[in-house]
């Protein structure tokens, strides 16, 4: 989303044919509460439902309780699903590199 040439949100969302997955989602810190991201997430919806998506699914990440509270304002529930991953490279987020066996 762009304001007075201004990148202020950005959403990248997918669809494999059998879930939708919003990505990745953020807003311009100046320019939260204004509506930005629902309008982001609002328009995504749009787009996957019109080309059959069923479903939309997202990841937030344990302790982002704001993110948590704001998808919960816009429809989104928690669901009991187990979330999988395997870090590939070392970096802020994971402490393990894979290497080849």
């Amino acid at each position: 989303m762009v304001e007075d040439d201004d990148i202020i949100g950005s959403i990248m969302v997918g669809y494999d044919g059998h879930r939708g997955w919003v990505n990745y989602l953020a807003c311009h810190t100046l320019h939260r509460r204004r509506g930005v991201a629902t309008s982001l997430m609002t328009e995504a919806s749009k787009i996957l439902a019109a080309r059959g998506c069923p479903k939309i699914n997202l990841q937030v990440r344990a302790g982002n309780d704001a993110a948590v509270k704001f998808y919960e304002s816009i429809g989104y529930v928690a669901e009991e699903v187990s979330s999988l991953g395997l870090r590939l490279v070392d970096d802020q987020f994971g402490q393990q590199e894979v290497t080849s066996p």
